[in-house]
């Protein structure tokens, strides 16, 4: 089975009551792999971040949401290190490696780490 051809090809046209038997079977194989990968994706992440994506009914839509939150972080993260970086103040005394090294912890510290 291809897990991927949900994520490869879009979804086939809705099927009516005049639909061909070819189209009806073009639709069933894309809707088996499209169960498969939505239901993979959200067993293989926590209960936290996948609250905090928005419920989708197609993984090709699932991903592109998942993609979305991450660059969303991404762009807060970036905004909080260049903040970090500006009020730092270089000490003369200790040098640039202590001062890159001052800049590492603070970013440990942010993530709940500990240095």
């Amino acid at each position: 089975m291809d897990l991927d051809l949900a994520l490869r090809k879009d979804e086939p046209a809705s099927l009516t009551d005049t639909s061909t038997v070819e189209q009806r079977l073009r639709h069933e194989k894309w809707q088996k792999p499209n169960r498969m990968s939505l239901m993979v994706m959200k067993r293989t992440m926590s209960e936290t971040v996948r609250g905090g994506i928005a419920a989708c009914d197609k993984a090709k839509d699932f991903l592109d949401s998942i993609g979305a939150n991450f660059k969303e972080s991404e762009k807060a993260e970036m905004g909080e290190l260049m903040t970090t970086l500006a009020s730092l103040k270089f000490d003369e005394g200790k040098g640039v490696r202590e001062h890159i090294l001052k800049l590492v912890d603070n970013k440990i510290e942010g993530l709940g780490g500990s240095s």
